[in-house]
């Protein structure tokens, strides 16, 4: 983050040194919800399920294929994820956080467990599953206990997956601001190969 002054200078020496394309505001991200999410106990959050197959898997006929998603690594890009939640347990091999305290990469929001559930809750009779059981989970924490963070995090957070060969990462956020950086930054990691799985509202 900048000051005007700096802000400023910044601007000044935009095209004349390698490296600096562009300079624009940062731009705030959040998670694309309508609801607040409340950190639940895990017996409250799995209380009345029981084996259920979610709208998403019934509508792909995924429901019998025990080892979908095996081998595929997918990067949630979010507030984190509860890697002690009975239903996912295991499945978080690697974690990076730019939220501070910096090293916090636990989920205290309750959006990003509630993402990675979707994509890879285990098939336990304990609750509903996921429609890759089998995937693994990497965990990249962009966005705070408010649900809120920046551009620049989550761009941070798509060069970790980059440079740690993930090429596949849900990006359930949002904002109503645009900016050529955005614009950019996707463009360039759909060139390196990555898919990414973005939410167009709930």
């Amino acid at each position: 983050l900048v000051d005007d002054e700096e802000y400023e200078k910044v601007r000044s020496v935009v095209g004349t040194r390698a490296g600096i394309i562009a300079v624009e505001d940062d731009i705030v991200l959040r998670a694309n919800d309508e609801t607040s999410f409340e950190v639940q106990t895990l017996d409250e959050e799995i209380r009345g399920y029981s084996n259920m197959a979610p709208w998403d898997v019934i509508q792909i006929a995924a429901c019998n294929i025990e080892n979908c998603g095996e081998n595929v690594n997918i990067g949630v890009i979010d507030t984190g994820i509860d890697s002690r939640h009975p239903l996912l347990r295991g499945k978080v091999k690697g974690s990076y956080t730019v939220v501070r305290p910096v090293g916090n990469v636990m989920d205290d929001n309750g959006h990003g467990t509630h993402v990675a559930g979707t994509i890879c809750a285990d098939r336990s009779g304990r609750g509903v599953f996921g429609i890759a059981p089998k995937a693994n989970l990497y965990n990249i924490k962009v966005l705070d206990r408010n649900g809120a963070g920046n551009l620049s995090d989550m761009i941070d957070g798509m060069q970790w997956c980059l440079d740690n060969g993930i090429r596949l990462v849900n990006l359930s956020l949002s904002t109503k601001e645009e900016n050529s950086i955005f614009r950019s930054a996707m463009r360039n990691a759909r060139r390196s190969g990555m898919i990414m799985v973005c939410a167009t509202g709930n």
